[in-house]
């Protein structure tokens, strides 16, 4: 199928997606394993009601088809964790953090710990002074748990500044066995910015929050007195970006906006070691050019993680009950080739 009209049914069923019955709903067939390799794959709907903008998205590190999301400005600090077909299992309250603009989540495992990571990164206006990403353990959330799992978790805040002062960025990710956090800038090319998007690193202190994340939760929740900075490392010469992730095997970046996805695949660097060093991310984002893929048309889609496997990708959508899809990157490219 073209593109062009695969798209055009996709907007059908959006605009109609609200009007539809849940009983409806539930009777699409989701075959999962056989449609392992389609391009795009209908996974469910968010059931959850208090879902209305789902900014961000990160798998869970304690399941395969788990994930968690949040809504941005002017909503709570809740965290929402919820299978692949949509159904909700856990609702967690981020205690100590505060949400100015959430936009954006990860998780980052370190030292045999896993944490949930947010991202109040956020100003469409451009006039905050200071930004701040919030951690938290991720909670031990039973597979099998027959009751919506409710817990307060206690948040650790780190907060920084982007180099060249205010910035609004919706897109960050933490590459596996890293202690780096990307950002990607969000503006438009109507906007009265001049330069182009850019992409910041913020080397996070790891020695220093692995100290205040070990404390007894009474003693955990606050803030590092610390001020970091975010430091520009590479342009990105497309404008609206609203999510990124990076694949589990560390070898795959992914950057969206509301249109389209960006992907990068790193490469070895030969002749180090028997199978070479991967390329650093910052020299990646900065010399190499992404696939760009197609994505389905969603009334505001935002938020954006891998499989397990490294292989797909989930998508999500802000406003409620929002579908859940699947994009298989590999098979979505042979699509495409095929088209041409």
């Amino acid at each position: 199928m073209h593109f062009q009209l695969f798209r055009l049914l996709i907007c059908v069923c959006i605009i109609s997606w609200e009007a539809m019955p849940a009983t409806v709903l539930a009777q699409v067939d989701n075959t999962g394993a056989a449609l392992a390799e389609e391009p795009l794959t209908w996974q469910g709907i968010l059931g959850e009601k208090d879902i209305t903008e789902s900014s961000g998205l990160a798998r869970s590190s304690l399941f395969a088809d788990a994930f968690w999301t949040m809504n941005d400005s002017g909503n709570g600090t809740d965290l929402f964790l919820f299978d692949s077909k949509g159904k909700s299992l856990a609702r967690c309250e981020l205690k100590g953090a505060r949400n100015i603009d959430w936009e954006a989540m990860s998780v980052w495992q370190s030292n045999g710990q896993r944490f949930i990571v947010v991202a109040d990164t956020g100003d469409n206006l451009r006039q905050r002074t200071e930004y701040r990403i919030y951690f938290a353990k991720e909670p031990g959330v039973k597979a099998d748990q027959k009751d919506l799992y409710k817990k307060k978790l206690s948040a650790v805040g780190v907060k920084f500044q982007f180099s060249g002062g205010a910035m609004n960025c919706e897109a960050m990710g933490i590459p596996p066995g890293s202690n780096d956090v990307y950002f990607v800038e969000k503006q438009f090319a109507e906007t009265k910015v001049t330069h182009r998007p850019a992409i910041f690193r913020l080397q996070l202190p790891a020695a220093e929050l692995a100290a205040k994340l070990s404390l007894k939760r009474k003693h955990r929740a606050g803030r590092l007195p610390e001020l970091y900075h975010a430091l520009k490392v590479a342009e990105f010469p497309v404008y609206g970006v609203t999510g990124m992730a990076f694949s589990p095997d560390g070898n795959r970046a992914i950057i969206r906006n509301y249109l389209e996805m960006h992907l990068f695949d790193r490469l070895a660097v030969p002749g180090v070691g028997d199978n070479g060093k991967p390329e650093a991310w910052a020299d990646v984002f900065k010399n190499r050019k992404p696939v760009v893929l197609p994505m389905p048309l969603q009334h505001q889609g935002e938020a954006i993680c891998f499989s397990q496997d490294s292989q797909s990708v989930y998508v999500t959508s802000e406003k409620s009950r929002q579908p859940i899809w699947r994009i298989n990157l590999d098979g979505l490219q042979r699509q495409m080739a095929n088209d041409k």
